[in-house]
This record gives C-alpha cells, structure tokens and sequence, in this order.
C-alpha cells in the first residue's frame, strides 16, 4: 500500500536536525547593547578652571571619591575672610561693657559663622565627588579646561564626564510589533556578546515598552552573571526562549 511521504518524515530523513529545530519554534532573536543600570554625566557646581583630573578613563571609581578639583583661590580667600570676621565678633564680646554690646557681639558672631559656613559649602562645589560606585566611560575635560554648569548639554566641558553604574548590565534591544507579543517579563533568553561570541549568557526580560514607536517595541533584558569588563554598548544577539 502507497503512502505519501509528509513534511516531517522528509525533515527526519534528510535533516535530523530540523526536528530539535522544531522545539525552539517559539524562539526568535535580535540584536541590541550593551547597557548600565544608570549612566550620567557630571557637572561641576560651579564655574571655574579644572586645575585636577584625578582619575582617567575606564576606572572604577568608589561614591564619593573625588573625580576634579577647580581652581579654588578665590573661595580660600573668601572662607579666611570668614573666619576673620568670627574671630573678631568673639573677641568683642569680651570687651563688651553691658548687656546691649554682649547681645550684640553675640548676633555679629551668629552672621560670622554663617558666613562661613555658606563659603566651605562654596569651597565643596570646587570639587566633583563620583555620586555612585561605577566606572568611568568618557572626561570630556582636562587641566586647565574651563567648565561652566550653566553650559551643560550646550558645551562638551560643561560636562566634565560620564559615570556607568556596572553593577547590573541589560541589553537594550527592539523587536517588531508583529512579533513583541511573543515577548513579556520575565521570559528567558540567551545572549552572546559581540566581544564574547563563544560564551552563552542567561538572561530574563526585565521591561518590554508600552508604546509603539516607528514600528517596534523598545525591550530591555537582564544579564544573569556578565564577564568582567564587559564594555557599554557592545553589540550583543539576544534569543528570546519559550515563555515562562
């Protein structure tokens, strides 16, 4: 008795493999980059002549370490002056002779202290402090740039440079609209990067995009364990496994 060959009996007979294949038809992939937890770039707090740029490109740098230092000379003067005008109003209220002059030194000493403390703060902004733990990516700014923060996003060295948060990596990528209902949190998906093209990494889809833009869903996913010194923006192929 005949009976016709189907698809599938030719696929197992010529192509094994094409039946495994089957298995991972709900499974598509796209390409993307490599992206921080957070990126920003630093300003200073105030105007002013970078006269230090204390760490270089690609370091990792700690909260709170310090980054540059401006030229602070006239914010030195102004804080000895400060501290001048304190010394003096406490000095007065040794020689006062009755209760009105005590009173009034007292008040002098309450505006010379003041004083000083608004010039250390003004002394502070001389100083760009990393506000997280990351790495550096990009300093816009060398010894002897001038920097204004009113320039920022108008001058390159009104940004004096960026800072990556590392301690979380995701692949920023898209997907067709046609397809994004066959993404959703917390799917799977193996990804390989560019850099490490040998070495498959898990990773699971922390944010698919509500909106629809130029025909596509923006999607972001999460790394599971990235390899060290894994540069922002490499490339990076992203395969969205079956949903959970």
């Amino acid at each position: 008795m005949f009976r016709p060959f189907t698809l599938s009996s030719l696929l197992l007979a010529f192509c094994p493999a094409a039946l495994a294949d089957e298995s991972k038809a709900d499974s598509f992939q796209v390409r993307g980059t490599v992206q921080p937890l957070r990126l920003v770039s630093l300003s200073s707090g105030v105007p002013g002549r970078v006269v230090a740029v204390v760490r270089q490109e690609g370091d990792r740098v700690k909260a709170g370490e310090v980054l540059f230092r401006l030229d602070d000379k006239v914010a030195q003067a102004a804080r000895r002056v400060a501290e001048a005008r304190a010394k003096v109003a406490e000095a007065r209220i040794g020689v006062a002779r009755n209760p009105g002059e005590v009173a009034l030194a007292r008040a002098e000493i309450d505006v010379a202290r003041a004083e000083l403390e608004q010039d250390n703060l003004a002394l502070d902004r001389h100083v760009v402090r990393a506000p997280f733990e990351g790495v550096l990516l990009r300093i816009n700014a060398g010894e002897g740039t001038f920097t204004n923060p009113q320039l920022f996003g108008l001058a390159t060295s009104a940004g004096l440079c960026e800072l990556a948060d590392v301690s979380i990596l995701f692949v920023q990528t898209e997907v067709r609209e046609a397809e994004s209902a066959r993404v959703a949190v917390g799917q799977p998906c193996e990804v390989r990067l560019d850099s490490h093209p040998k070495q498959a990494l898990r990773g699971r889809v922390d944010r698919v995009a509500a909106v629809v833009a130029h025909g596509n869903v923006a999607v972001r996913v999460k790394l599971d364990g990235p390899p060290e010194r894994v540069r922002i923006n490499t490339p990076a192929t992203v395969r969205f496994l079956e949903k959970p």
